[in-house]
């Protein structure tokens, strides 16, 4: 993205909190970079997470554990090459 093109960055807001302001600070952060990056943690609430890490642990739900597994045993060859 061109320069002229780009964003201005936010104005900070009235009474924003110190929280608050690190928060926009790291999503601005990561929409800025060329491959755009929000966390995760920004998508769920507290319940939302309680409910994912619920999930990731049902037998029906392997894709998380076949990761872990597959790095696992090929970390090292992938490492090397």
């Amino acid at each position: 993205m061109s320069g002229a093109a780009r964003a201005r960055i936010p104005e900070p807001v009235p009474d924003e909190t110190a929280e608050a302001r690190a928060i926009r600070d790291e999503i601005w952060a990561g929409l800025n970079r060329s491959q755009k990056v929000i966390s995760s943690r920004f998508f769920y609430d507290t319940r939302g997470s309680q409910l994912f890490e619920a999930i990731t642990r049902l037998p029906e739900y392997y894709p998380t554990r076949t990761e872990r597994a597959l790095l696992t045993e090929w970390s090292d060859a992938l490492v090397e090459r």
